[in-house]
């Protein structure tokens, strides 16, 4: 690291109109694993995908966003009380101050100082870190506090928010269940290294429209190529052999699903044609089988529009 250091530009405040615009420009540290190929929620054709749609169509939160954000201020609040200092929370998106196409949005910035925030406004030239909050009800995924040892998705995001602060740790609080725990995550400039140039990378397939090689093994692929494209009606393609035999297996492993799930239904029904009206059958293994009654109350599915595939004799 320079001797000097450099402060971040300073963007707009999270989750703002201004900010979803400065998003498409630049890549955010929860999207750096994507980039890497190191996410389990995604690949780095999501990203390009991301970047291409208009700022205003971007994914609602999910329960388990919505849980987060609601129990970041009291996990934060926790953690500046075994901590001290002082925790600046109003954190706007920062932008690296040389590689303009890499941002990140920490939860919080916290120092040992103490610094009177009502009265003062925060200065990026105090001696600061970034601080990232997290919530999980995955103990196994988390190992002993004070160390790195977590999900390799925090841990990639934790190195940009690094990387564009110039600083030398990140704070990581989490509730895991009802504990709460504070893992610190230490810079790696070997990571921080590939962050920017696959950052790089990717912004300049998006300005070139240059999508990256898709990831078939990544268990999001479907999902991701299922948003690829919109359908062009009258549009007609010829279809190469090797895809024509892609789609022949297509057909044979929906007989073969659907000829296990009928015979998975005749073999329940025998089963549960021996049981009669009996709450609980017990097998000699340790096993038991149990019915019960559960009830589904009503509601309605919001409208959407999905895209369907199937063969037909041609017209």
């Amino acid at each position: 690291m320079a001797e000097t250091k450099e402060l971040p530009v300073t963007g707009p405040m999270a989750y703002t109109k201004e900010w979803y615009e400065a998003r498409k420009k630049t890549i955010g540290a929860s999207e750096s694993s994507k980039v890497l190929g190191m996410s389990r929620y995604g690949q780095a054709l999501d990203v390009f995908m991301e970047k291409k749609k208009d700022p205003s169509d971007h994914d609602p939160m999910t329960d388990a966003m919505r849980r987060g954000h609601a129990l970041e201020p009291a996990c934060l609040s926790m953690y500046q009380q075994r901590v001290g200092g002082t925790l600046y929370m109003d954190c706007p998106m920062l932008i690296h101050p040389k590689h303009t196409f890499l941002s990140c949005t920490p939860d919080a910035l916290w120092c040992s100082e103490e610094v009177n925030l009502e009265k003062l406004p925060w200065s990026f030239a105090l001696d600061y870190i970034p601080v990232e909050a997290k919530t999980s009800e995955m103990y196994a995924e988390w190992g002993e506090e004070g160390t790195d040892a977590i999900p390799n998705e925090y841990l990639i995001q934790c190195q940009q928010h690094m990387a564009v602060t110039e600083t030398e740790r990140c704070d990581v609080p989490v509730w895991v269940g009802l504990e709460h725990r504070v893992y610190v995550v230490p810079r790696d400039d070997s990571i921080i290294d590939a962050i920017i140039d696959a950052s790089a990378d990717m912004m300049q397939r998006v300005e070139a429209d240059n999508p990256p090689p898709v990831d078939w093994e990544h268990p999001k692929t479907p999902e991701i190529i299922s948003k690829l494209h919109s359908v062009r009606e009258g549009v007609v393609i010829n279809l190469e052999d090797e895809l024509v035999e892609k789609w022949m297996q297509v057909e044979d492993l929906r007989k073969q699903k659907r000829g296990l799930e009928s015979k998975e239904k005749i073999l329940k029904a025998e089963v549960e044609y021996a049981m009669g009206d009996a709450n609980i059958a017990r097998m000699p293994n340790g096993r038991e089988i149990v019915r019960s009654i559960q009830k589904r109350s009503e509601y309605t599915v919001a409208a959407r529009e999905f895209i369907t595939m199937r063969a037909r004799k041609i017209k």
